[in-house]
Order: C-alpha cells, then structure tokens, then sequence
C-alpha cells in the first residue's frame, strides 16, 4: 500500500510506495501470467469486470487533463501486478482530479490473492479469486464472487457492502456506518459485524459457523425451512421473530439436529430469521 499524508486533496500531498521508479504510467494491456492483484486508490470509483479478452485491461477516466504524475501506475513483480492512483512522490498535488479506474479481468482467469484498498470512493467489481481483501474509508462496495473464494474480507468505515457468491469457506464483514448485504449459496464460517446499519443474509445452506452483530440496526436472515440449527438470538432494545419450527430455551433456538452454530446479536434492533423463498 502507498503511504498517503495529506490533511485534504487541496494541499500537495505525500503518497510513497516502493519501486516507485519502475512502474509505467497510463492505461495498459497486460499479457504476463498474473496470479495477484493489488490496487491502492485514493479517490474515486474502482470497477473490476469480466472480459473476453487474453489480457487485464487498466483503463482510467478523469474529466480533466492529467499529466503522467497523475495517471494511473502499474507494475508487475514476478506474479503479482500493483496499480497505484499515481506516481510515487513526497510533495504532489491531488486537488480534484475526478479519477475512475477500470480493471478488466480474462474470464477463464482465477486469481489467487485480490486486495483493493480505496480511501474516497466505490468498489464494484466481478471475478474470480481465491483470497479477496476489500478496505474503503468512505465508500460502498458491490461484490460479485464467481466460483470458490477460500478467504473474503471486506472493511469500511462509511458505506455499504453488498457481496454475492457462490461459494466461500470465510467471510468477514466489517461496518462503521452503513448496511451490509449477503447472498449466498454457501458459506463455511461467516462474521458480520456493523456499529450503525441494518443487515439483510440470504443464505441458501446454513454456514457451519455464523456471527452477526449490530449495535444499531435490523438484522433480517433469509434460511432454508428444514436446517440444523442452534443459535442464540439477543436483543437489548427489540424483538426477535422466526418462521422455521425452532424450539425455545432462554436465548437459545434450536431446530433439527442443531448441528451447525448461529450467535446473532443487536443492541438496538430486530431479528427476523425467515423462510427463504426459493
């Protein structure tokens, strides 16, 4: 990641990061075996998607002139290709510049390890990957994982996170101020957590292991009506409902053989765990 300082984009600012003297500047067509990607975005939106082409595309739009120090920069190191939001530099200006990036992936392409960390804007993105890191500072992110992820984590202190997959075996979810969206056909271990914003989990195979928790907010979790379930469902200041046949003791629900554990937790808010409509 690029060491970024600057109280504000109107004040020149410092954003370091190693072997900044070999990356090349500007959109590119990469044709190396990339296995790894590694995206360090200051501000704006970040797109990944899929392609019919043999290469990843890096293409950038900004509605004003840039130089060569202010576009986009890219390296490939062995496997692994790193895309930063400009050149390597103690004392550059970053005043509006109004940058989205685009990073087209080849289809039949599974990557290994994906991280993108934006501080100011939206991810949204399609693909396929083994481990996914996703960090915003302000901003959502909108997630599509197409096939197998072993390992996804997804990070922001003000914004939305919406994820659809196919298969995981962890994910964690991290919320400072917005709502969280998860679509599911299977998670092994899920870990949601949200101080302010509702939370919506359409889990179509009920994860081995599963934690959610809001301190403000509804939480409303979409199940199969035959599972094996035992869960705790806590609120302070709300109410909790059910559709499936769970049978009561305290805090804890149990239904079928109880085999797989469900704690959900919400200081202010409701629990509803429904049928899931399929």
């Amino acid at each position: 990641m690029g060491l970024f300082n600057g109280r504000s984009f109107g004040l020149f600012s410092k954003y370091v990061y190693d072997n900044g003297d070999k990356y090349i500047t500007g959109d590119r067509d990469i044709t190396d075996n990339i296995q790894n990607v590694d995206i360090d975005y200051i501000s704006g939106d970040v797109y990944l998607e899929v392609s019919e082409s043999d290469s990843i595309s890096i293409k950038e739009t900004s509605k004003k002139d840039l130089d060569d120090d202010h576009k986009v920069h890219s390296y490939v190191e062995g496997t692994t290709l790193f895309i930063k939001y400009c050149a390597s530099s103690k004392n550059i200006n970053l005043n509006n510049l109004d940058k989205t990036l685009t990073v087209s992936i080849p289809k039949n392409v599974t990557l290994g390890n994906l991280k993108i960390s934006v501080s100011s804007g939206n991810t949204a993105a399609v693909c396929s990957s083994d481990s996914i890191d996703l960090h915003t500072s302000s901003g959502n992110i909108d997630f599509t994982v197409v096939g197998n992820c072993t390992n996804l984590t997804a990070n922001t202190s003000s914004g939305d996170v919406k994820l659809g997959l196919e298969t995981a075996d962890t994910v964690t979810i991290s919320v400072a101020s917005g709502s969280i969206d998860v679509d599911s056909d299977y998670i092994k271990s899920l870990d949601a957590k949200a101080s302010s914003g509702d939370g919506t989990y359409t889990l179509r195979t009920v994860p081995e292991n599963t934690q959610i928790k809001t301190s403000s907010g509804n939480i409303t979790v979409n199940l199969p009506e035959e599972i094996d379930v035992t869960a705790q469902f806590k609120v302070v200041s709300g109410d909790v409902s059910y559709e499936q046949a769970f049978s009561k003791d305290g805090d804890t629900y149990v239904i079928g053989s109880g085999a797989n554990n469900m704690t959900i937790n919400a200081i202010s808010g409701n629990i509803d765990i429904r049928i899931l409509k399929l």
